[in-house]
């Protein structure tokens, strides 16, 4: 009975830490040069399915290469991954990084060029389904949902404790 509660104490310790990494996906803060997004959009599969988390490394415009898939900023708070068809040089004159991307589902592809200033990264994996999940937390009933299972994990973490040092106490 001991061995159990004290593994059931050390997987909710590990819940409450890992909480906040969770809810940190999509929210662009990059660690050790990689951050987390969620993939919003079925334009990548079967590369990239809508729920996945995306793994992205903040890499430079030069880093990148034809066959990659990139995540940039259409509008700030949206995130679309692309494939890299080519790089361009010069783009109406102005030097600098483009990129000719294009959706892996289409057919035919539908082109688009992409200045080098809105690449957030190179997409270097993913996390199946755990955007589904992040998404969830990020909702009100998921939010209020997330409370409640801290708070539950919390006191069965304290409670025992408690109770063994009061035992203690009064003995």
């Amino acid at each position: 009975m001991r061995i159990t509660r004290i593994i059931l104490s050390l997987l909710m310790t590990i819940f409450l830490l890992l909480l906040p990494c969770l809810l940190l996906i999509d929210h662009a803060v990059p660690v050790f040069g990689y951050s987390f997004h969620v993939v919003n959009t079925g334009s990548m599969e079967p590369t990239l399915r809508v729920g996945d988390a995306a793994i992205v490394w903040r890499c430079k415009p030069e880093d990148v290469q034809p066959g990659d898939v990139i995540l940039y900023a259409y509008y700030p708070p949206i995130a679309i991954p692309s494939r890299v068809q080519r790089i361009i040089a010069e783009q109406n004159g102005a030097q600098g990084f483009w990129f000719d991307v294009r959706a892996d589902w289409s057919d035919p592809p539908e082109p688009a060029i992409i200045s080098g200033q809105d690449l957030i990264g190179k997409v270097t994996g993913r996390l199946p389904g755990l955007g589904r999940a992040v998404r969830f937390m990020q909702s009100p009933l998921g939010t209020y949902m997330t409370f409640l299972v801290c708070f539950a994990a919390a006191l069965t973490i304290i409670l025992p404790a408690v109770r063994a040092r009061r035992k203690k106490a009064l003995s």
